[in-house]
């Protein structure tokens, strides 16, 4: 096979790895109202079964530096795959929320590996376009959430069981997971680095600590809206939950389409601009979000809370790759050990405001930590220039 079928075979693989991927971060968020009601749950319960995942997937992250060093990117991915499937057949045979948070554990021990590894994959891939690949391959990611929560949504409001969704999710998991092992075959890359020299090489820059903490923002706030969309839209609009998941979706839309928009201006403008436009319009937003009171006037701010959002992820490796002279695959692994605590705490912490107050003000911390990004880059590019 020929280096560049494979290269493209690959490249398919992994629009489907962070399809499926995505689909984790919002099935729950989706099964959210009825499983509480089953398993008794509070809005603090709920998003900690979010922090599970995200604290299993910084274990897998800090051990993947090393697999990937030994067996391979494209293998070790193909493995959180099916992990991911198995977790969620055994997510939906639960029959209380121990199983649950187990089931969950499966999935974040798979995710960890595709978070971990797929865009490392994708820089090696494509080093001389990683910014513009970056953000088409994680526009994938968005693409699921919108697929998944509209899906759900319809489940739920056709009077199906929560249950069904992780089923169906489960089925597409293993075709996804056949898909990207077919589609990889014959492709050969040589394994990273993983020394205690390179791991030094990150973790003396100062630049890596700044970032990181650009990271953990910008995780936390595209988590705001992924897991608490759905909820916020039918307990304060009174809705079924085909509109919680029309709303979400409407996030999810403003998210894929910011970033294959932004995979097109990272060719000809400077990426850290990018991320700092897009933190002042995150906090324009969080603000509107705050005092609107209309449902369709709420989608359109979720739309526009996807746009703003959308760069953060792949845009902030993508800068701190370009911009470092280190490893690129132990750089990713240990950004995202910063970008998955910010995805996980946020769930819990909103729900902890909403249980204590409502999740209207819990959306509060939008406009803050879209200031204290916007902040951090600002800090980061006078120090480059100095």
């Amino acid at each position: 096979m020929k280096r560049s079928t494979a290269v493209k075979g690959t490249d398919f693989g992994t629009y489907g790895a962070f399809f499926l991927y995505a689909s984790t971060a919002v099935a729950t968020p989706m099964a959210l109202l009825p499983m509480a009601q089953e398993f008794s749950l509070s809005f603090t319960g709920g998003g900690s079964i979010e922090t599970a995942r995200s604290l299993l997937i910084v274990v897998m992250l800090l051990y993947s530096g090393y697999a990937a060093s030994r067996w391979g990117k494209i293998r070790l991915i193909s493995l959180g795959m099916l992990m991911v499937t198995l977790g969620l057949f055994s997510y939906a045979l639960s029959t209380g929320y121990v199983m649950v948070l187990a089931a969950m554990g499966c999935i974040g021990l798979g995710g960890g590996l595709v978070e971990a590894l797929v865009n490392p994959l994708v820089q090696d891939l494509h080093p001389d376009d990683a910014p513009s690949r970056l953000n088409h391959v994680n526009a994938f990611f968005s693409l699921g959430v919108f697929a998944t929560v509209l899906i759900a949504g319809e489940i739920l409001t056709a009077g199906f069981s929560w249950r069904f969704i992780f089923v169906l999710l489960g089925i597409i998991g293993l075709v996804f997971t056949l898909v990207f092992s077919f589609s990889s075959r014959g492709l050969v890359l040589s394994k990273s680095s993983h020394s205690a020299y390179h791991i030094g090489q990150i973790l003396k820059n100062r630049r890596f600590w700044i970032l990181g903490a650009a990271m953990f923002l910008g995780g936390a706030l595209e988590s705001a809206f992924t897991f608490w969309s759905a909820s916020y839209v039918q307990v304060y609009f009174d809705v079924l939950p085909r509109a919680g998941g029309v709303g979400t979706a409407c996030f999810a839309g403003g998210m894929a389409a910011g970033r294959l928009w932004v995979s097109k201006l990272a060719r000809t403008i400077d990426i850290s601009g990018i991320i700092m436009r897009s933190a002042l319009l995150g906090c324009i937003v969080g603000i509107t979000a705050y005092l609107v009171t209309g449902l369709w006037v709420f989608f359109l701010i979720l739309f526009t809370a996807g746009l703003s959002v959308a760069c953060y992820w792949p845009s902030i490796q993508a800068y701190a790759a370009s911009t470092m002279k280190v490893d690129s695959t132990l750089l990713f692994i240990y950004l995202s050990c910063f970008g998955i605590p910010g995805f996980g705490i946020t769930p819990v912490i909103m729900g902890a405001v909403g249980d204590r107050w409502d999740l209207q003000r819990a959306f509060l911390i939008v406009p803050v930590f879209s200031l204290l990004l916007l902040a951090v880059i600002a800090y980061d590019r006078r120090h480059m220039k100095s």
